[in-house]
């Protein structure tokens, strides 16, 4: 099942330039956005457990990092762009054509 998740880490885990070029390179990321400092939203059909195991082959313990998925209890101050991007309809057609094929 796709699911929005908030990745957060600290600076010694790396730049963002850095952590982007690593998300990049995944296949189990289908999807990221950013627009706060330390923050990713991600898109993956992992749990928050799965995406620590890859997230831990880049970090190697070199600094605090959080997952959590993204549910639909939350409130804030973001852009349009990253509201539309969690959100949870967005992703629920492609969830109900996996289960049809």
């Amino acid at each position: 099942m796709t699911r929005a998740y908030l990745l957060i880490y600290d600076h010694e885990v790396g730049s963002r330039k850095e952590v982007r070029e690593f998300l990049d390179e995944q296949p189990e990321i289908l999807d990221w956005r950013h627009d706060l400092p330390n923050t990713f939203y991600l898109i993956s059909d992992r749990s928050a457990g799965g995406l620590y195991e890859i997230f831990q082959n880049f970090n190697r313990k070199n600094g605090g990092f959080l997952i959590s998925e993204v549910g639909s209890n939350r409130q804030g101050w973001l852009s349009r762009k990253t509201w539309k991007f969690l959100d949870e309809e967005r992703y629920a057609e492609r969830n109900k054509n996996r289960s049809v094929s």
